[in-house]
């Protein structure tokens, strides 16, 4: 899941391409992506010598090496148009996995 500053939705599909390309590039695959708007922050974010109030929510389902996570969350996080971003994870085993993807 991550949140991109409120911009235009080039900037958000353009952070987006990136994270996946990331994860391509360490031989991962990305299985979907989902943009949820503009919504309010829970709380003010300072970052990027910024205080966010807004941001563009956007998730990518993906399975990858701990070190294809490591530097999509490394690229992102030094992005000056991410607000904030991290992976959460869906289960141990690909069953696990493969279940919350069937789910939807």
């Amino acid at each position: 899941m991550a949140i991109a500053r409120k911009g235009s939705l080039n900037e958000v599909k353009e952070v987006a391409r990136i994270a996946g390309q990331t994860i391509l590039t360490y031989k991962g695959v990305v299985r979907k992506f989902d943009y949820w708007g503009e919504m309010f922050l829970p709380t003010a974010i300072r970052k990027h010598q910024n205080t966010h109030h807004q941001g563009c929510y956007f998730v990518m389902k993906f399975n990858s090496s701990s070190d294809g996570q490591r530097e999509m969350l490394r690229v992102l996080r030094h992005d000056p148009r991410m607000i904030c971003c991290n992976v959460i994870k869906f289960g141990n085993r690909f069953k696990d996995v493969l279940a919350s993807l069937q789910e939807e």
